[in-house]
């Protein structure tokens, strides 16, 4: 299957089923896919523009601005993962966690300033995910990042 990120055509990602629907977000510039619908759960931001989109066990959230959260607070939580990368095209910080006894996860990408970047010049994106044993749905959210 194939899947459109700017221009460009690219094969879907083996990890990638053909069931994930694309998500955009417009006002921001990027794209994302989620093996579950998102709808628009809240729009936050006091400095910058956010956006909270849920699903089942599914949340999450973007923030397009210069005091993105960099996603440094989350060294000692449990099963702590941190890795540069590039995801979309830009290099970017992404983390895992887990949140709490319950099984929540967190998986996060924060990309830092970059002027001449297509989309917003800083963003973070942070998913939580309360439906899967591990970390690796989330993951695979934030790893699915394109922008417009």
């Amino acid at each position: 299957m194939e899947w459109r990120s700017g221009h460009e055509r690219h094969l879907q990602p083996d990890w990638m089923s053909a069931d994930w629907k694309e998500i955009r977000l417009a006002d921001v510039g990027l794209r994302l896919r989620s093996p579950v619908d998102l709808t628009p759960l809240a729009a936050r931001g006091v400095d910058s523009p956010a956006q909270v989109l849920g699903g089942v066990d599914l949340e999450v959230t973007v923030d397009a601005g210069p005091f993105a959260d960099p996603l440094t607070g989350y060294r000692d939580r449990p099963a702590y993962q941190a890795t540069e990368e590039t995801i979309g095209g830009r290099p970017a910080r992404a983390i895992s966690c887990r949140l709490d006894e319950q099984g929540g996860h967190l998986a996060g990408a924060h990309f830092p300033e970059q002027p001449r970047a297509p989309g917003p010049r800083q963003l973070t994106v942070s998913v939580v995910d309360r439906g899967c044993a591990d970390a690796d749905r989330a993951l695979r959210i934030v790893r699915s990042l394109e922008f417009d």
